[in-house]
């Protein structure tokens, strides 16, 4: 078998599945090792009695037309791939109900219902509307951050017009600034839904500490949100198959032991074997890969991985395969829950509620539907028990989010033919991330942008994934690869 390529991938994540079907399709040779059975990393799937759970993202983000996720998909010729562009989702808030419309006239009309048609509240949603307009097409464009050369200077300057030039100001700025300029803060329903929204689509542990010009994006997501037909099992089907067409070579249930050298003449010593390569794409959390890293890699990332050493959050899923009739009360899928205003999200104050397509028969067994429920947790939470304080707090964690589910699906768990749940303990043992860490560090103010971890380590490694600019998400990992391979086609 072939064990020299021009570019090695470690993982097969989001990030490093994109990195090397882009750099593939440029004509470049690649090689994807990774430690588990299948692709996914934390957009994946587990499957059990005949149904398929998403145990990560349910959902992709901006792969309309024109979208980064669109780009992707065209630039690599990605046509088997099936979405359903989702007219947008509810959320339940302790004291209402809002739906998060796709459409921008619905949307604009349901949230000045919800949170009042004051002056307050239209300048407020018209500083983030401005915003996302500006910095949606700028990602599409290819922006990058950190900048770190001229033409890195370049690249921002003809993503973004001139007449927009003015909104790098808030680069400086979070959004809690903003709800507080516009004289919002104490309306505790925006502040509410803010913070689920910052907390799932950036990790932040809230709007304070949300960067303005991320949360703009993070809190703009209903409208460019898609399901891939067979949730993310048919998804990893399609590109896996697309990256096989390409030329790409997979190799799954490969652990890497350490990366030595400096390009062109790069070695990966793995337990399957040892691959040599002129470029090296790290897309494993940053963690794990800096003790196997070459010394410059590894010097690179010090300084980032001790300044978030306190940074990273975790993440419990619950997994139900019930009858239809359990969860056919409403016409949308997707229903986020707060539970209460004044507690600390996570832990079931702030979850998601995901369901599979009706006939998705790759989710489901027939007259069945895959039900996925997801919250943030604490990592100190988890590491000091043993096996059996452990069972109990998962047990207990379960009820609860069982109890908070059934505001949207009364019947829900009555005949369930699967259910299970997923803690720390799991993302630790069976994903491999470090103490069940999911989804990189809490993005703030002082980690983002222009201080994120850089793509390029130096001496032909390169970083991309959730540890990287611009952070989680499957938007996020699709522009850090892009990144990593246009530096990579660069150099070449």
């Amino acid at each position: 078998m072939r064990d020299s390529f021009d570019v090695v991938v470690l993982g097969a994540g989001l990030a490093g599945m994109a990195a090397a079907c882009r750099l593939q399709a440029n004509g470049f040779s690649t090689l994807v090792v990774e430690i588990h059975d299948k692709p996914g990393g934390c957009a994946g799937y587990y499957e059990r009695d005949g149904f398929a759970f998403d145990i990560g993202a349910t959902t992709l983000v901006d792969f309309d037309e024109g979208g980064v996720g669109d780009e992707f998909v065209k630039h690599i010729g990605l046509t088997d791939l099936t979405l359903e562009h989702l007219p947008g989702y509810q959320a339940w808030l302790p004291d209402q109900t809002i739906t998060l419309h796709r459409c921008p006239e619905q949307w604009r009309a349901e949230r000045l219902r919800a949170f009042g048609d004051t002056p307050a509240t239209q300048r407020f949603w018209r500083e983030i509307d401005d915003l996302a307009a500006v910095f949606w097409p700028g990602a599409a464009k290819g922006l990058r951050l950190p900048i770190s050369g001229v033409g890195d200077v370049a690249r921002a300057i003809s993503t973004i017009a001139p007449a927009h030039w003015p909104h790098a100001r808030h680069l400086l700025t979070s959004l809690g600034q903003l709800v507080r300029q516009c004289g919002l803060h104490d309306n505790k329903p925006l502040r509410g839904l803010l913070s689920m929204l910052c907390e799932d689509t950036l990790h932040a542990r809230c709007i304070e500490d949300a960067p303005l010009i991320n949360a703009a994006l993070g809190t703009s997501i209903r409208g460019r949100i898609a399901r891939p037909a067979g949730g993310f099992k048919g998804f990893w089907a399609a590109l896996a198959r697309r990256y096989g067409k390409l030329g790409g070579d997979l190799r799954l249930k490969t652990k890497v032991i350490k990366v030595e050298g400096k390009a062109p003449t790069l070695r990966v010593e793995t337990l399957r074997g040892i691959f040599n390569a002129r470029a090296i794409v790290n897309t494993v959390p940053a963690p794990l890969f800096a003790p196997m890293a070459p010394p410059e890699a590894r010097a690179r990332m010090a300084p980032f991985l001790r300044r978030d050493r306190g940074s990273y959050g975790a993440g419990i899923v619950m997994c139900l395969g019930v009858p239809e009739s359990e969860v056919a009360d409403h016409n949308h899928r997707h229903h986020q829950l707060l539970q209460d205003y004044e507690a600390p999200l996570g832990d079931g104050n702030n979850m998601f509620i995901s369901i599979s397509a009706p006939g998705d028969n790759i989710c489901a067994p027939a007259g069945y539907r895959a039900v996925m429920i997801s919250t943030h947790t604490e990592i100190e939470r988890w590491r000091g028990y043993d096996h059996a304080q452990a069972e109990t707090a998962k047990a207990e964690v379960g009820a609860q989010l069982l109890r908070y589910a059934r505001r949207v699906y009364p019947r829900l768990d009555e005949n369930a033919r699967v259910f299970e749940i997923g803690t720390p303990s799991a993302y630790a043992r069976f994903a491999r991330r470090p103490h069940g860490a999911v989804g990189g560090v809490r993005i703030n103010m002082r980690n983002s942008n222009q201080f994120a971890m850089p793509c390029d380590l130096g001496g032909g490694v390169y970083a991309a994934g959730d540890y990287t600019w611009p952070g989680l998400g499957s938007v996020a990992c699709l522009l850090s690869s892009r990144i990593a391979a246009e530096k990579i086609m660069a150099a070449a």
